[in-house]
């Protein structure tokens, strides 16, 4: 075909990890040379379809359930080690649960002692989106894995009497929606969870495109912070997926970028079951 081609670079996580510099922040990798993108501005006193909230109060709806993990590790400089956090987030299910993304660098099951010889997370600590503590520092062994999607993990904080961490801490729950029951639009307003890195808020991004390859995603019109990997997106409130990655697609004769958008990773079967099974 003549005149200019374009391709498309996914930018994921997992593979940025491991190839920046060791103080990278966990979250999506945002190219350094590129300006933000302006965001879609949508009125605060305007509803969402029929759900009779204003965007400001779905907003705080949706923030009350959205929790900030930070992981423990540490770096190494000439010899010297500091200890060092890295960001995501995460939403909560029916108390005890955290839906987030599925590229952490290390393995969530094996605990590492602080600058110890083998590399890995020391602890996790959990806090709102406004900065409170939840969990402060615990162990791996605070919280199992209990669904493991391609781009999606459910962590479980279930104490020995078999209350949840969130419910206790007397914090909300969403709820989850199967995307099959709704009638996606292009251009349709979703609600991403973002951050400034320090405290999150929410974009109405506009719906562009679904994939329906191995792992089902959607493509959204936002080009979120580092750290914001594994942050909810919503329709009328209900929880749709998480933040997975986000990509740029550039003009290969000209370098120009000719789109910017994210990428969410759909809940699946067992995502949905498993909110549904607790109500």
């Amino acid at each position: 075909m003549a005149g200019k081609k374009t391709f498309a670079r996914l930018v994921f996580l997992a593979i940025i990890s491991a190839i920046i510099a060791p103080l990278a922040i966990n979250g999506l990798a945002l190219v350094p040379t590129l300006a933000s993108p302006s965001r879609q501005t949508l009125s605060a006193e305007t509803t969402t379809n029929d759900t009779g909230f204003t965007r400001a109060e779905m907003e705080a709806r949706i923030l009350a359930v959205t929790v900030r993990i930070e992981m423990h590790t540490w770096a190494t400089f000439g010899g010297h080690h500091k200890a060092i956090t890295t960001y995501s987030h995460a939403t909560i299910l029916d108390g005890k649960y955290l839906v987030t993304h599925n590229h952490f660098k290390y393995d969530l099951a094996e605990q590492v002692p602080e600058f110890g010889e083998a590399r890995g997370y020391t602890g996790i600590s959990l806090r709102t989106t406004q900065g409170n503590l939840v969990l402060e520092n615990a162990p791996l062994a605070s919280f199992r894995v209990v669904i493991e999607d391609p781009q999606t993990l459910v962590l479980a904080f279930i104490d020995e009497q078999g209350r949840g961490l969130f419910e206790s801490a007397g914090l909300p729950s969403a709820e989850t929606i199967d995307w099959q029951t709704i009638d996606l639009r292009e251009g349709m307003p979703l609600a991403q969870v973002d951050w400034d890195g320090e405290s999150a808020h929410v974009d109405w991004v506009p719906f562009e495109a679904i994939n329906l390859g191995e792992v089902e995603h959607i493509e959204v019109n936002n080009f979120p912070r580092k750290g914001s990997s594994g942050s909810g997106v919503f329709w009328n409130g209900y929880h749709l997926g998480n933040t997975w990655a986000e990509n740029i697609e550039v003009d290969a004769d000209s370098g120009e970028i000719t789109r910017r958008y994210s990428i969410i990773a759909l809940n699946s079967d067992a995502v949905i079951e498993l909110a549904q099974s607790e109500k």
